[in-house]
């Protein structure tokens, strides 16, 4: 359960950056919630974190070279609203 809210909580966190970034490059953005529909021509991504693995502190400073290293897979994809869905 404590890993299931970790990884909700990043994934949050993770959606809200992608935001302002593509904010920065001038483009509008913003959070959908899931009860929201998008418009038609607006470009949905749809992010899921696969695996979050925290790493090992103590390998990383006593054996080095990537050793106990935290580890992210995500899936993105991106979707064309369109009339139809």
């Amino acid at each position: 359960e404590q890993d299931e809210a970790m990884g909700r909580a990043l994934g949050a966190r993770m959606a809200g950056d992608l935001v302002v970034r593509i904010r920065k490059m001038g483009l509008g953005a913003e959070r959908m919630t899931p009860d929201e529909e998008p418009s038609p021509g607006d470009l949905v991504l749809v992010g899921q974190l696969i695996s979050v693995e925290r790493g090992d502190r103590a390998k990383r400073m006593v054996i080095g070279f990537g050793a106990g290293a935290a580890e992210l897979s995500a899936l993105l994809e991106g979707y064309l609203a369109t009339e139809e869905g």
